[in-house]
């Protein structure tokens, strides 16, 4: 049957590397030839069987398909006219077109095979190879719904069929059942524990479930039972990373990359690996391999681009970085604030580079570069809180020494548009984004930055009447007396909006209530103008005072 394979325990040896190949990011173990019915003959010289005897006849054709399709490489030329004539022989038996369909799923023609698998089960609608097969077909095809149903369909003619209780593992990870997963995968290792495929199922499932210590467990073992193949420690190497253990991936994928020298997403990940063990020589000529295989390939070209850039190699960088956009079909935004960083206007590439921080799953080039960025600013407290984050996902890369930036923002020079200097911080302060206001400031975001204007994110907080997003400045160090360029302070801005919460949050935290604007307006002048009668109660507890006649007429 297709799922048995007709391996026993401990034949995982007759199986070769061409019988396992990828689809939907696993490894498809290829299907078991058609069997045979009748028991073999004692063993005597090989006779053609007599013409009297058409059952023979098919078997003998069966046979015939079944060894050109083992043949290495593949007779599938030879296999498909000995199972046609099985066929013709024998036009109720099912087993021929299982054969055919067998060998055009191998060369992933899945039209014809799809039609093959069709008819074996019209012939005879207890085939569980006829049902394993439409599953493999419709799993390749992303159609996991009916790719359930027919595997479930094929255990239950065939319950001792290991490939179809893996792939129901695989089915079911993909419909994000894991738990129903992991049960596939242990059924499938019961019924064969010395075969690879199960254990390699229970791999796949735990990785996908993130659970990568038991994933590489069972990875590792798949790879003592399995023919050598570069797929399974390609697998293993992910399942090591996904751990942080990135010395131990990168052995894991270089074997992966030697056993299958093309495989570009092998290469991508061996350059991964390196790069997060600090060895950016070895990064780079992986990332190399992978775009001379595929010069297309824009994720090889951004890691080649930040490589370049660690390295100082800015003229290179700015090469990748380009190409990468040029060629990628969806826009990357770390290539373009790279391109934004090389151009030196280092203000926007501060902002773009904060806003990636608010990210779930924020990559250690992104605190790096925010580190640089903000050196370059001159921001160097802010600069060691990025490279500190950045140690924590990649200690070893994150110790090697890093570019030195230009300090001057060119922006105005190129012509662009003038820089008001809003940070992310002031955005999402005026925005009332308590959350982006934690994760910014835990990144290492300047809680005391001016605008242009001289506005801090306190005053853009307190105008917008963000209570809690103003005691979160405060308590990370916002300064509460400081002024913009026109003398108003967070309080007086908290006073023209009518924010009687906020000024008080502001006061019980030391805000000055008698500070004067440059055009000689308090808190107190601005409540009592617009009619903020609790507001102005507020400040005159809290010791203003009103102002003189003639300011008053002001």
């Amino acid at each position: 049957m297709l799922a048995a394979l007709g391996l026993a325990q401990g034949a995982a040896a007759d199986l070769c590397a061409q019988d396992l190949t990828g689809g939907t990011g696993v490894i498809i173990r290829r299907s078991d030839n058609p069997s045979r019915r009748r028991p073999l003959p004692p063993a005597r010289p090989r006779r053609p069987a007599p013409p009297d005897d058409p059952e023979e006849q098919v078997e003998e054709a069966l046979e015939e398909g079944n060894a050109a399709r083992d043949a290495r490489p593949p007779r599938y030329h030879d296999a498909e006219a000995a199972y046609r004539r099985a066929a013709e022989l024998g036009p109720r038996d099912s087993r021929p077109y299982a054969g055919l369909g067998n060998i055009y799923l191998d060369q992933r023609r899945f039209t014809e095979a799809d039609a093959f698998f069709r008819r074996a089960l019209e012939l005879d609608p207890k085939s569980a190879q006829g049902y394993a097969g439409l599953g493999t077909i419709r799993f390749q095809q992303s159609r996991f719904d009916e790719a359930e149903s027919l595997f479930r369909s094929a255990v239950a003619l065939n319950p001792s069929d290991v490939v179809s209780q893996a792939f129901l593992a695989f089915v079911y990870s993909r419909l994000n059942r894991p738990d129903d997963a992991e049960r596939a995968a242990r059924r499938a290792i019961a019924l064969e524990p010395n075969g690879f495929y199960g254990h390699y199922a229970l791999g796949w499932v735990m990785y996908q479930s993130r659970r990568y210590d038991e994933a590489a467990s069972a990875y590792r073992r798949a790879i003592t039972l399995a023919p050598p193949t570069g797929r399974l420690y390609s697998d293993l190497g992910r399942a090591l990373y996904g751990q942080g253990r990135y010395r131990e991936a990168a052995e894991a994928l270089r074997q992966a990359v030697e056993l299958e020298p093309a495989d570009i997403l092998a290469l991508e990940a061996y350059g991964a690996a390196l790069k997060k063990g600090g060895q950016l020589d070895g990064a780079v000529e992986q990332y190399r391999k992978a775009v001379a295989l595929d010069a297309s390939r824009a994720p090889s070209r951004s890691n080649l681009a930040l490589l370049y850039y660690t390295r100082g190699d800015l003229a290179r960088a700015r090469e990748q970085w380009s190409e990468a956009i040029r060629r990628r079909r969806s826009e990357s935004a770390l290539d373009r604030v790279g391109l934004v960083l090389l151009d030196g206007r280092l203000a926007e590439a501060n902002r773009q580079l904060e806003q990636l921080t608010l990210s779930n799953d924020v990559s250690e080039d992104v605190w790096l570069m925010l580190g640089d960025v903000r050196r370059a600013l001159g921001d160097e407290a802010g600069a060691r809180t990025a490279y500190a984050r950045a140690a924590r996902l990649a200690p070893d890369y994150a110790r090697l020494p890093r570019p030195a930036l230009p300090r001057a923002d060119r922006q105005a020079a190129e012509g662009s548009a003038p820089d008001t200097g809003q940070t992310l911080l002031m955005a999402a302060a005026q925005r009332g984004r308590a959350d982006a206001v934690k994760a910014l400031l835990a990144g290492g975001s300047n809680v005391n930055a001016q605008d242009t204007n001289g506005g801090t994110a306190l005053m853009y907080a307190a105008a917008g009447g963000h209570a809690e997003v103003v005691k979160q400045l405060l308590e990370a160090g916002a300064q509460v007396n400081a002024t913009d360029r026109y003398g108003q302070t967070a309080l007086i801005y908290a006073a023209s909006g009518g924010h009687t919460n906020v000024a008080a949050v502001l006061l019980a935290n030391g805000a000055a209530p008698n500070v004067r604007s440059q055009r000689g307006v308090t808190a107190l002048a601005l409540a009592r103008s617009k009619g903020y009668a609790m507001l102005v109660d507020l400040l005159k507890r809290a010791g203003a005072r009103d102002d003189p006649p003639s300011l008053r007429r002001q």
